[in-house]
């Protein structure tokens, strides 16, 4: 019998370089470095630099740069995924909202450095037949500054599905993280939060039910550090291009040195930390676009 002739990938470029310059005395580098096609493991390394020696407000005490690197690498079986990300990153700002009157300013006085070393590891399932499907994951950060703020964390998570029949299955997802944050003192703050549930599926309708705990500690001593919400979703398949979506919720949000520096790398010395109570909220939206969903 005729056999079709299988269609030839395209050609992979598995490393990319690029420099570039600009306004402000800007000048940057990108460069990643990746094994080509290989069905067994993926590994890379990303090197990125981004300098500008002056800024908008008085020249170069409103200069900036980043350097980031990072390396990753992932192993495949027919069973499982297990992959590692280690990765560093300098940022350095300057903090140039003085008064306009002042002349005589030390870029030295201004200056904020931000160091922050993050190593990631994960297991994860790749049998899509297999009813429980899970994602395991393990994380360290460090995060310091020139002002003498660190914040040491660990965090474990988990995603994880179980297929009863063919409408429903189970889920539950987890995480804990534990930090130490220190500034003028030290403080020690945990954040545990378990999300199990159920989800339905009929046709082109997704109804996710369950509820949403955390345990936490940064609530003032006689406040209630033990929170609960409902996690009510659903979902519609309106067309192929879109998916509209209800939904009934509430939530601890973590708030770390690491995620308010990356919002705002200008935050003062010694800020206050404390996760968000995000309270019972009711939404809905329209989503464009093909794509997988996932709980």
């Amino acid at each position: 019998p005729l056999k079709a002739k299988p269609k030839p990938l395209d050609k992979l470029y598995a490393n990319y370089l690029r420099a570039w310059f600009g306004n402000f005395g800007g000048l940057g580098v990108d460069l990643f470095l990746n094994n080509k096609r290989n069905k067994y493991s993926a590994y890379g390394l990303n090197l990125q630099h981004a300098g500008f020696s002056s800024g908008p407000v008085d020249g170069s005490n409103s200069g900036s740069t980043r350097t980031h690197v990072d390396g990753n690498a992932r192993f495949f079986s027919k069973a499982a995924e297990i992959g590692i990300t280690a990765g560093y990153d300098r940022h350095r700002v300057n903090y140039f909202g003085y008064a306009p009157s002042l002349t005589d300013v030390s870029e030295d006085t201004l200056r904020q450095v931000w160091n922050k070393i993050n190593i990631k590891a994960h297991l994860q399932s790749t049998e899509v037949d297999n009813p429980l499907q899970f994602r395991a994951e393990g994380a360290f950060q460090n995060t310091s500054s020139d002002f003498d703020a660190t914040e040491t964390l660990g965090r474990l998570t988990l995603k994880s599905s179980y297929q009863i029949d063919d409408p429903l299955s189970i889920y539950l997802n987890g995480s804990l993280m534990l930090s130490q944050y220190e500034v003028s003192n030290q403080q020690n703050r945990n954040l545990l939060k378990l999300q199990p549930g159920l989800r339905y599926q009929t046709g082109d309708l997704t109804i996710f039910a369950g509820i949403n705990a955390a345990q936490e500690n940064d609530t003032l001593p006689d406040a209630d550090q033990l929170h609960i919400y409902p996690n009510l979703r659903a979902e519609y398949q309106i067309s192929e291009q879109v998916l509209a979506k209800a939904f009934v919720d509430g939530d601890i949000e973590e708030r770390t040195l690491w995620s308010l520096s990356e919002e705002n790398p200008w935050i003062a010395e010694g800020v206050a930390l404390a996760h968000q109570n995000r309270e019972l909220a009711i939404g809905d939206s329209r989503e464009a676009g093909i794509g997988a969903q996932a709980v």
